[in-house]
């Protein structure tokens, strides 16, 4: 799959399956072990599980995404530069 059929398909996923509680900054534990996760957060993690998204370069019959690492990282690395970007409009 080309890396832009990836990203319009997984966009689509994540506007199709993300719950508004979960959209944001997230929770940011202190101190603790245990986290405890509102109704959305922990919806949305399952959904994450069962795409493979929390760990995406481990094979799919390991519960992995599959994705070759190196368009994981290149992936990474632009989410990262438009997250930046934005930052940097709001300063």
């Amino acid at each position: 799959m080309a890396i832009e059929a990836f990203r319009t398909e997984t966009r689509a996923w994540i506007e199709a399956n993300c719950p508004q509680g979960a959209r944001g900054p997230g929770q940011i534990p202190f101190g603790s072990s245990q986290v405890e996760l509102t109704q959305d957060v922990a919806a949305w993690l399952q959904a994450m599980v069962s795409r493979g998204f929390t760990v995406p370069t481990w094979p799919k019959e390991y519960g992995g995404a599959g994705l070759e690492r190196a368009r994981y990282f290149h992936q990474e690395r632009g989410w990262r530069e438009r997250l930046r970007g934005r930052m940097r409009e709001r300063t």
